[in-house]
């Protein structure tokens, strides 16, 4: 299912379409007209590695439908958009590999990805979350072997296509954690550290810190 949910009144969430896959561990992307729904792993046995790019409306309540896709298959892949793009960073690939693969895909046209660079960690990170700036996008936390997770915060640039770098760390390392963004800060809610974590972290977009 795809479900939306208002921002204006504090109300439950309506089911307004489906992606063309039921999938978990999905990335996800939004320009300024319709929201992408990116990778993953299909529900259905057998499951399976997703390379989808799926892509949906946001002017009417409709079903998304299959627009390109990503240069690896691949599950828990963090999602950021520019203005222009939408991107899916750090992932498991099959067969079950952790990938630094950075990629991103068009807004304009409906078309598959490209390779944009690396992760700057060199064991390979999954379970990230994922937070946008006008000009920068984020990869923090996630999981990796043999670290059992990763409280970096990897920031990379829109305006060309090159690896991150790290500029931070987290409060504690997590994985599965979601992210969000404000348009002045990066937030990394939940996840797992030691334990299910119920902490909330912020950082700036407008300096390198923790």
């Amino acid at each position: 299912d795809i479900q939306k949910f208002p921002f204006s009144v504090d109300s439950p969430a309506t089911t307004v379409g489906q992606l063309t896959q039921a999938r978990s561990a999905r990335g996800g992307s939004s320009s300024i007209t319709h929201g992408y729904s990116a990778g993953g792993v299909t529900c259905n046995p057998p499951a399976q590695f997703s390379n989808v790019i799926d892509k949906f409306t946001f002017a009417a309540d409709s079903s998304a439908t299959d627009v390109g896709d990503l240069t690896s298959a691949g599950l828990t892949g963090a999602g950021q958009s520019s203005s222009t793009h939408g991107y899916t960073t750090g992932f498991i690939a099959p067969p079950g590999t952790l990938c630094r693969c950075m990629q991103k895909f068009p807004f304009a046209s409906d078309t598959n990805s490209s390779s944009v660079g690396l992760l700057s960690f060199p064991a390979g990170q999954h379970s990230g979350s994922g937070q946008s700036s006008d000009t920068s996008g984020y990869h923090s936390g996630g999981a990796s072997i043999p670290v059992a997770r990763i409280n970096r915060i990897e920031k990379f640039p829109f305006a060309s296509d090159t690896g991150s770098t790290c500029i931070g760390t987290l409060t504690a390392g997590k994985s599965g954690a979601a992210g969000q963004s404000s348009t002045t800060f990066g937030y990394v809610s939940g996840g797992y550290s030691s334990l299910f974590d119920t902490a909330i972290d912020k950082f700036p977009f407008s300096s390198d810190t923790n």
